[in-house]
């Protein structure tokens, strides 16, 4: 949790000191930056520089918001001024470290300056046709699959992105409602599909096929275990699969492959979205005001995401977000659900299509 620091005051020669760069963004400037802002909002004021907390590094927050808005600190790393503006003015300032002294100042009306902010996700947002297509439409199976090869967990990927496997359910629907048929059996596949992936034993290939390049499957590996052949054969009599040498093509459908094919259902990032809708706490009033819908589940134990929310803003929160008197947050502390977070950040770019035109960035800090 942030804490109040000590403010240096006049005549203290630390604060004529020259500060140095600051040379690594870690875990420890962070717990700076978030003390430092404690500490500001305390006080009250609207910006502090690290040195009048004692550290002398090139390092500021502020924070500007009307006192009728919600709070929003920025932190400043390693500024420079890059240019001035030609018009002044006068402004009445004061200091935190020059307590009880007002005094007008004559500065530029304006500047531009370079600087480096906390950590971020940086994603560029999607309109327009693009944009539905991007929502709308199921992430190809391809592409799912392709992230189990880098290295992502298949029991997590494949948790969120199907609808089911080869004709097994995903108990987690995203239409919600009660588990669907073989539910059990889907969750069970995907533990023994994390098992054979850890093994080595799951591998995949492009090859051109009679559509346009496919990808194959592969369940099998040299020299395999004992544990990881019995998985493997569970898996199979799970998926109704043959053996066929351990090779399988990677098929979209909502029912069950023909021969040497593995069929995924795979849903879009709309569905995923649905999915996850029942694990965000919205707060009764919103409910009674008809400004939000609760989306019951009684599967939302099984998900890998939680959003909190409450009156007050957290203290120890991975996101967050203000919305019509509230705040909505994932706990800093909470892996599975930063995890699912980052996850979908990451899959909104993989369902995009191509296309030359660049959109506007937006930038979220991500404390």
């Amino acid at each position: 949790m942030p804490k109040k620091l000590d403010i240096i005051t006049l005549p203290d020669p630390i604060l004529r000191q020259i500060s140095d760069p600051v040379e690594r963004i870690d875990g420890d400037l962070q717990r700076l930056i978030d003390d430092m802002i404690e500490t500001m909002h305390k006080a009250p004021g609207v910006g502090l520089a690290a040195i009048q907390v004692g550290v002398p590094r090139r390092l500021l927050v502020c924070d500007v918001a009307e006192k009728d808005q919600p709070p929003a600190p920025m932190a400043v790393i390693n500024p420079e001024i890059v240019a001035l503006g030609p018009v002044t003015r006068e402004y009445e300032e004061g200091c935190l470290s020059i307590p009880d002294v007002r005094i007008d100042i004559e500065r530029p009306a304006a500047l531009t300056v370079r600087y480096t902010d906390r950590p971020t996700i940086t994603y560029s947002p999607l309109t327009g046709d693009r944009f539905l297509r991007g929502l709308m439409a199921p992430i190809r199976p391809g592409t799912v699959f392709a992230l189990l090869q880098s290295g992502y967990a298949a029991d997590f990927v494949l948790a969120l992105s199907l609808e089911s496997l080869n004709g097994l359910h995903n108990p987690v629907s995203a239409q919600g409602g009660q588990p669907a048929t073989g539910a059990h059996d889907f969750t069970r596949a995907l533990a023994l599909l994390r098992d054979i992936q850890l093994a080595g034993a799951l591998t995949f290939r492009m090859e051109a096929g009679a559509h346009g390049e496919e990808l194959l499957v592969f369940f099998r590996q040299r020299d395999m275990s004992s544990t990881t052949a019995a998985g493997i054969a569970e898996l199979r009599a799970l998926l109704g699969i043959g053996e066929n040498d351990g090779r399988y093509s990677l098929v979209y459908s909502p029912v069950p492959g023909g021969k040497g094919e593995l069929a995924v259902h795979t849903r879009s990032m709309l569905q995923i979205l649905l999915a996850l809708a029942g694990t965000v706490d919205v707060p009764q009033q919103h409910i009674s005001e008809q400004r939000a819908s609760a989306v019951p589940r009684a599967d939302s134990e099984q998900m890998p995401f939680m959003v909190k929310s409450g009156e007050h803003r957290p203290q120890d929160a991975y996101v967050t977000v203000f919305y019509r008197d509230r705040w909505f947050w994932i706990e800093d502390t909470d892996y599975q659900s930063k995890r699912a977070f980052s996850f979908i950040m990451f899959l909104f770019t993989l369902s995009e299509e191509g296309d030359d035109r660049r959109p506007p960035v937006l930038t979220i800090p991500t404390g």
